[in-house]
């Protein structure tokens, strides 16, 4: 893969940031953006302008559950959006819509996806220039440390990194810190006006819950696999309700909560697949899982 024929790095920011995580011996789905905040930052190290890509659902999901032992530092997406590396989109079919960016500026693409399902909806695109310019041989161990033997180094950037940027906003947030800390102890301030003063990404509530549901979809589909109903119900409950990962610290009411907050009624069965982004089919011995349509 020779540097000279590509002019970014474009990054599948979801594949990426999202893991295996153990969690009382099992094995479930998490998010670190720490991952991608390392990627990030490695790939820059090599010369390269990076810029990655999510849903706006995935971001706000995150955002939703920062107790949750599934999801880490949610600050660092807060960074990289700041900064200007991290661009979240509210479309369909995000995964087109940042590949045909990385095709027309030129991009090198990182992400570990095969593109299953666009191979067959957009057949119309160049499949063999996308699968030329996609690295999906890179690894991320626990420690952060970043493995990506078949990026090549661009010579020549001279630009600023992310890295002395974040170490630019760590100061900045540190003396904010300081100064609200400050301003509260002479009772010049008080925590309601301080959540009303700082900026936070917003969207609609109607917009907002369907971005979050349909990434919790994605998260959990879009590898072609098939998921139990009750796993699909108790992820969309911690997404929306913000609860932790022990049901038996749910409120009571928590079902009657997540039905008003979705605007639907009857039992989980019968609206679950409704909510799909995409088209989905019962598949099992009891027809108790859902699963992508795979066209």
């Amino acid at each position: 893969m020779n540097a000279e024929d590509f002019d970014l790095v474009v990054v599948d920011a979801a594949n990426v940031a999202h893991t295996t995580i153990m969690i009382d011996g099992n094995e479930e789905r998490g998010l670190l953006p720490e991952r991608l905040e390392a990627l990030i930052e490695a790939c820059e190290s090599l010369g390269w302008k990076v810029k990655a890509f999510m849903k706006h659902g995935t971001y706000f999901w995150a955002s939703k559950n920062t107790h949750s032992p599934l999801v880490g530092d949610v600050k660092c997406f807060e960074r990289l959006i700041r900064s200007g590396h991290l661009e979240l989109l509210d479309v369909a079919n995000d995964d087109i819509w940042w590949i045909d960016f990385a095709v027309q500026h030129s991009g090198l693409i990182i992400s570990k996806d095969r593109f299953i399902s666009e191979r067959k909806e957009f057949s119309d695109r160049d499949w063999s220039q996308i699968d030329a310019s996609r690295i999906s041989n890179f690894e991320i161990t626990d420690a952060l440390d970043v493995l990506i033997p078949d990026l090549p180094v661009k010579e020549g950037s001279g630009r600023q990194t992310y890295r002395s940027m974040k170490e630019r906003m760590g100061e900045l947030e540190e003396r904010l810190e300081f100064l609200e800390s400050v301003l509260k102890e002479k009772n010049l301030i008080d925590d309601e006006l301080l959540t009303k003063a700082t900026p936070t990404l917003t969207s609609s509530d109607d917009q907002t819950t369907v971005s979050i549901t349909h990434a919790v979809f994605d998260q959990l589909l879009r590898d072609g696999g098939a998921v139990h109903l009750t796993k699909l119900l108790y992820i969309l409950t911690q997404a929306h309700l913000g609860v932790g990962h022990s049901q038996q610290d749910w409120p009571e009411d928590w079902m009657d909560s997540l039905k008003t907050i979705l605007g639907v009624e009857g039992r989980p069965g019968e609206w679950l697949e409704g909510l799909s982004p995409r088209d989905v089919e019962r598949v099992g011995e009891h027809r108790d899982h859902l699963q992508y349509v795979q066209k």
